[in-house]
């Protein structure tokens, strides 16, 4: 085979050629000579040359576009169906082995009619042949140096599945060798194999997004275990990567999945619509558990990730531990947007399964023991979000909180009422909530709320003496609802 320096100086001399002579049939076989080289300016002049009136012009091109330079490079090139028919015309003529060589590379005949030529006495010619027919002692011994002939080689050895002599040029190799090796690599159905930690080392330490994405392809199919954090490291900001980590093809283990998830979250890079982050939830490759396990510790834009995570896996799965901890963050130490997010998150969930539900969560007894194990529990979170401006003015979330402040149970909030300073600052937030300008219909379930609260004895007098306040400080609804509560407290039947 020829090395690239005489091939730069093939195709040197044919431009020169080509420059000089005065003729037009001379300089057409100067083209014809470069294409054959592997010169890409000269493809397009041998693809014309396929409509040549002269006969000797069109053989010439035939061989140069099916040269196993151009094959490797460029495949099929665009008068793919003229070259085979000329080839096949050249097998009855002088030049028959080359001919046979070329229709195997392309693909046009059996490759094993190929095989006479790696008797042939030209290098170029056996090495073509080697090539069509995955000769793989030739194909080996090929793999010298950064020459086109090593990458032709490398790329074949990869379909035919040796991978051994692969490992060196995956650690050595140039950008161009990598860039090639690793596109073979992708094309190839299977895992990395013997070449995981070669192509681990590609992926660690080449700076080209291309040739990392492609390496990160081949080793995520059936993955290691113990490699995945180490990818995940270096492509954590590539969503290419990451998709083919968490595609199903990896097949990682739920704990690994979590771990690199993890590792994302404390970093800032994960995110919902990144691809393979839901269909990962869906089926359970990110476990249930792992949004709780790190939510306390993420930023509150990947907290807002998270939560769209744990809707996927509610819609999924149904967990109820899950459940329990997306509704507490709507009652958290968290900012009004969190909060909301997670209302969001629980709503839409809700809706799939009956599009007028608010959810099973009330203020009574059971549901609150379900959610918050206790009445005691669950108030000052409730106080919390009621004393919260950010909270109250959040699209969604004002909504659910006049729900359940309009339909709480008296007896659970009698409950609430057995702390006395708890009481009083529950007394104090929805004073201020009444009295603000928030949603009307958040004002008055204030109203409705506090009805429930004059039920408990210690606090009637109190309730009374608010609400005269607020008849006649507020107007419109908050005065009427105020009005209506007084009279109906004073009657006898209250």
């Amino acid at each position: 085979t020829m090395s690239p320096r005489r091939e730069e100086a093939g195709i040197a001399m044919a431009v020169e050629i080509g420059v000089r002579t005065p003729f037009d049939l001379t300089r057409e076989l100067a083209a014809l000579l470069r294409a054959r080289f592997g010169d890409k300016t000269a493809i397009s002049v041998a693809c014309r040359a396929m409509r040549s009136s002269a006969q000797e012009i069109r053989d010439e091109a035939a061989l140069a576009l099916s040269s196993w330079r151009v094959v490797t490079t460029y495949g099929q090139v665009n008068e793919h169906r003229l070259v085979v028919e000329q080839l096949r015309q050249l097998c009855r003529s002088p030049f028959p082995l080359e001919a046979a060589v070329g229709l195997a590379l392309l693909g046009a005949t059996d490759a094993e009619t190929a095989r006479d030529g790696l008797r042939a006495a030209d290098a170029e010619t056996v090495f073509a042949a080697a090539l069509a027919v995955g000769d793989v002692p030739r194909l080996r011994e090929a793999l010298q140096g950064e020459s086109p002939q090593c990458t032709a080689a490398a790329v074949r050895l990869i379909a035919l599945g040796v991978l051994e002599p692969i490992e060196p040029l995956l650690r050595e190799g140039s950008p161009e060798l990598l860039f090639a090796l690793t596109d073979a690599l992708a094309r190839r159905e299977g895992g990395a194999g013997i070449l995981a930690d070669a192509l681990l080392h590609v992926v660690e330490s080449t700076p080209d997004q291309h040739i990392r994405e492609r390496a990160a392809r081949v080793l995520c199919r059936a993955m290691k275990p113990e490699i995945a954090l180490r990818v995940a490291r270096v492509g954590k900001e590539d969503q290419h990567i990451i998709q083919s980590m968490l595609s199903e093809g990896a097949a990682l283990p739920s704990s690994t999945v979590a771990e690199v998830c993890r590792y994302l979250a404390a970093e800032g890079h994960l995110r919902f619509g990144q691809y393979g982050v839901e269909e990962a939830a869906k089926r359970g490759a990110i476990p249930d558990r792992f949004v709780p396990s790190c939510f306390h510790e993420a930023s509150d834009e990947t907290r807002g990730e998270l939560l769209r995570i744990a809707e996927i896996q509610l819609e999924a799965r149904e967990h109820e531990e899950l459940h329990r901890f997306v509704l507490r963050c709507v009652f958290g130490p968290y900012p009004g947007t969190i909060r909301a997010g997670a209302w969001w998150s629980l709503s839409r969930w809700y809706h799939q399964q009956d599009r007028r539900s608010s959810g099973p969560f009330s203020v009574s007894t059971v549901p609150i023991e379900r959610f918050f194990g206790s009445v005691e529990a669950f108030t000052p979170r409730l106080i919390a979000v009621l004393g919260d401006h950010a909270s109250l003015v959040e699209v969604g979330l004002y909504e659910f909180l006049a729900h359940l402040l309009g339909t709480a149970e008296p007896t659970a909030v009698q409950t609430m009422m057995n702390d006395g300073d708890q009481s009083r600052s529950l007394l104090t937030v929805l004073e201020a909530i009444a009295r603000g300008t928030y949603w009307t219909y958040l004002r008055t379930a204030v109203i409705a709320f506090l009805e429930c609260m004059a039920t408990h004895p210690d606090f009637r007098k109190t309730i009374e003496d608010r609400l005269r306040v607020l008849s006649t400080t507020s107007e419109g609804d908050v005065r009427m609802a105020s009005l209506r509560l007084l009279e109906k407290l004073a009657s006898p039947a209250s």
